[in-house]
């Protein structure tokens, strides 16, 4: 009864201290997940808890809360009884079983991710279908995470091992001894069984890389033939790579929950509304402190960005000879060829503008060579003479006299040509066989068409000399004209079918 009349306040403060707990770290998250509890021990179990957003959050913070308590265990600084409630062990100090397990929590909450009802609130009804978009992301692709979360269980047994030769006793050491008690050389001693399972555990990885890597921390005894441990730089060495760290994975196991949970799960309604903050009668007060800091912040910033420039101008110029006064110098004390200006260099146009400047050119002087032409025809000639006409003059012109005629001039005698020597007619070899242009007949191409799908295309001395009565007026690059042209006309029909 109680949950039914304040259900949507009870889901408002799970959504809101829900969200603060993904996107803290650390301690503070820790603080915001006790909050989230509080609100969800009050909650009745009759079956609304096992599907919607709230049942989904409550899985990524189970994990993500795991990992970070073991990160935070192993601080040396950080007081492990704090944490007992929790029931996590540091992360170098969890065992094959606890990564499998933490394996299996990150797919539990991939599935219910998937699902439609991922996202549903207390009363509305569930959806156990896959969400298409959600399934297509990359952002919900685990393939990489879970290959690193079977790494820290492959790499679990021989931690534990190894633990005195890669951490030391440091702890138990007095802080003001000099000695240290962690192994510098030697080969680590670790069971049979142990370098036997983690051989095998190897072979089955699909990360080629990362499977000669991870050989490279056994070696076979030359006495027993049984396998061992590499002396301890060896294995320090691989052990110390950022693709083997569990504080890596751990931490890219975080933020790929806290991404979905950025991404599935909008603001919640109280954080909206700036939950947590205190504001005066107008509701302005948080804001302009804000702001006044914000502004403060920026002058303090400028400020000391401008002092920085100074002090490494001043650094600058202590360090530094400014070479400006030699070079004027020097340009002063230079002189040039017979004391005056240097001549200009002359600047080569580029081919394009040339070729830009040459028919404007040509076009101005044969506008100029026109105009000089008509200026000639219209000028007057020193030879010239005036001649003048009155009324009064006789229109009678005497017809010429018949002595003159044009009939009874002399002929002009005409240019003799000199005689050729008759020519000698060539022999029948030196005429051109294959003189003029001849249209192609149907049995011509016949032919080139046989030819081509006997011999195939590129034999055109082959096909003329087969069928040289045929083509006796063709050479071989007529007919591979002739081929190509038929080729493109489409009149070859079905010879690529036989070639």
């Amino acid at each position: 009864m109680v949950f039914d009349m304040f259900h949507e306040s009870i889901q408002d403060n799970l959504d809101l201290f829900g969200h603060l707990a993904m996107e803290s770290e650390g301690q503070e998250q820790l603080k915001y997940f006790q909050n989230f509890q509080q609100f969800y021990e009050i909650l009745p179990d009759d079956g609304r808890l096992e599907y919607g957003r709230i049942h989904t959050r409550t899985k990524m913070l189970l994990e993500t809360v795991d990992l970070t308590v073991g990160l935070l265990l192993m601080n040396s600084d950080v007081d492990a009884d704090a944490f007992a409630d929790y029931n996590v062990s540091p992360l170098d100090e969890w065992s094959r079983k606890d990564w499998k397990e933490c394996k299996q929590g990150l797919s539990e909450v991939l599935e219910k991710v998937l699902e439609k009802g991922a996202t549903a609130g207390i009363n509305e009804e569930n959806d156990e279908t896959i969400a298409d978009d959600r399934a297509a992301s990359k952002k919900y692709n685990i393939e990489k995470l879970c290959r690193g979360l079977d790494v820290c269980a492959l790499l679990a047994p021989l931690r534990s091992a190894l633990k005195d030769h890669l951490v030391g006793s440091a702890k138990k050491a007095s802080p003001t001894s000099p000695t240290r008690s962690t192994p510098r050389r030697g080969t680590p001693k670790v069971s049979s069984t142990i370098m036997n399972n983690f051989h095998k555990e190897i072979e089955k990885l699909e990360d080629p890389i990362l499977m000669s890597v991870l050989k490279e921390l056994v070696i076979e005894d030359e006495n027993s033939g049984d396998l061992k441990m590499k002396d301890i730089k060896t294995v320090r060495q691989v052990l110390d790579n950022d693709q083997l760290k569990v504080e890596r994975i751990a931490t890219k196991t975080i933020e790929k929950l806290k991404s979905w949970n950025k991404d599935m799960f909008p603001d919640p309604r109280l954080y909206s509304l700036h939950f947590g903050e205190d504001d005066d009668e107008d509701g302005n007060e948080a804001e302009d402190s804000d702001d006044g800091e914000e502004e403060e912040e920026e002058t303090e910033d400028q400020a000391a960005a401008v002092q920085n420039l100074r002090s490494s101008r001043a650094r600058l110029m202590d360090s530094v000879d400014d070479p400006l006064e030699e070079a004027v110098a020097a340009a002063s004390k230079a002189s040039t060829p017979r004391g005056g200006r240097r001549a200009a260099t002359k600047i080569p146009a580029e081919p394009e503008e040339e070729e830009d400047v040459k028919p404007e050119a040509k076009n101005s002087s044969s506008k100029k060579r026109k105009r000089k032409g008509g200026e000639e025809l219209l000028k007057k000639k020193k030879s010239a003479t005036q001649m003048s006409f009155d009324d009064d003059d006789d229109e009678d012109i005497p017809d010429p006299s018949e002595d003159t005629l044009l009939s009874d001039l002399p002929e002009r005698a005409a240019a003799s040509t000199p005689k050729k020597s008759p020519k000698t007619s060539p022999k029948r070899t030196q005429i051109k066989q294959y003189a003029g242009r001849r249209a192609w007949n149907d049995q011509e191409k016949n032919a080139i068409k046989q030819g081509i799908r006997e011999l195939g295309t590129g034999k055109w001395a082959q096909i003329k000399e087969r069928w040289k009565v045929t083509l006796q007026y063709r050479t071989s690059g007529q007919i591979k004209d002739c081929y190509r042209t038929m080729l493109r006309r489409n009149e070859l029909g079905d010879v690529f079918d036989t070639v």
